[in-house]
Parts: structure tokens; sequence; C-alpha cells
């Protein structure tokens, strides 16, 4: 199969289509709605994961693998001022 027909497919339209509006698709995501074309051979996975990074779509292992850690608040410089900044009365 041919990437140009698979990217036809209303199911790797909307995958292509949630990657551009996240920025990234998981690999489960991926797999979830490639297990639908089981004609599908690695010459095709490969291109379509190009087509993937030509979107600007990044391919990631698990959603944890795409978080930023947030500071803690506590520790955090901004938090520290503010907490001990003398509110005047």
């Amino acid at each position: 199969m041919a990437v140009d027909q698979l990217k036809d497919s209303d199911d790797i339209q909307t995958l292509i289509d949630e990657g551009k509006r996240k920025g990234v698709l998981t690999q489960e995501e991926i797999s979830d709605t490639l297990s639908h074309h089981e004609d599908l051979d690695a010459d095709t996975y490969e291109d379509l994961l190009q087509t993937f990074a030509d979107e600007g779509i990044r391919v990631i292992d698990k959603v944890k693998d795409y978080s930023i850690p947030l500071a803690d608040p506590i520790t955090h410089p901004d938090a520290v001022l503010a907490h001990e900044a003398v509110i005047p009365e």
C-alpha cells in the first residue's frame, strides 16, 4: 500500500489532524489506528512516519515522555520571594 493511499483514509487523516493539533502522537495512537490496515508494509510505515515529521508532528513513546515537569511552588525562586515579602498594613 502506498503512503498516499494510506493518507487518504479517514482514520489516518484524523490521526494527522490530531497530531497537527497536539504537535505529537504516541506510538500507541499510531499502532491503534494502523491496526485496521493489515496490508501495511515496513516501507509504507516508515513513509508515514516521515509524513508525520514533515507535518511537524513528533512521535513519542508515551504521553509522559512529552510532559514538562512543573516547578515545585515551594522551591521555585519566585514563590520563595513572594512568601518572604512583607505586606504593608
